[in-house]
């Protein structure tokens, strides 16, 4: 009988630190989200968070729609030179990205949010885009980008 009350005293320690560990720091419900390193190992994207900046001024702007998992379109045309916005729209539910590795570009947007960011593509070719959220690219969260001259 006692062990299964030590049982049972173990169980409620344990959720009791979990609602308070939910309870004392920021969540998803007030606009914060829990993907810093604690949560999704080196993943520290942020809903606003545009590592390439802000949107560029008489840029061509592509728009793309992020759900659970993929892009629309999953093909993206640029030229040389020539700044681009990408105009990211997250019709998901989860939070989703939109990285180009070889510009140094990523822009983030929250479940319902629309994030816009810019950058000067420097050299023609056939680039990849994906989600760089844990396991979203796995999933199907990737595109092209052709950079024409």
């Amino acid at each position: 009988m006692r062990d299964k009350g030590l049982f049972w005293t173990g169980i409620a320690l344990v959720l009791i630190g979990l609602v308070g560990g939910l309870l004392s720091g920021p969540t998803w419900f007030d606009g914060a989200w829990p993907m810093g390193p604690g949560m999704h190992g080196w993943w520290a994207g942020s809903p606003g968070d545009a590592a390439s900046g802000t949107p560029l001024p008489d840029a061509t702007t592509l728009e793309v729609r992020a759900t659970e998992f993929g892009f629309a379109p999953a093909e993206l045309t640029a030229r040389v030179g020539e700044p681009v916005n990408i105009e990211l729209r997250n019709e998901g539910n989860l939070l989703h990205d939109l990285t180009i590795d070889e510009f140094g570009f990523r822009v983030v947007a929250g479940p319902g949010e629309t994030r816009t960011a810019g950058f000067v593509p420097d050299r023609a070719g056939t680039f990849t885009f994906y989600c760089s959220v844990p396991g979203h690219a796995q999933a199907g969260m990737v595109g092209t980008l052709r950079v024409e001259p």
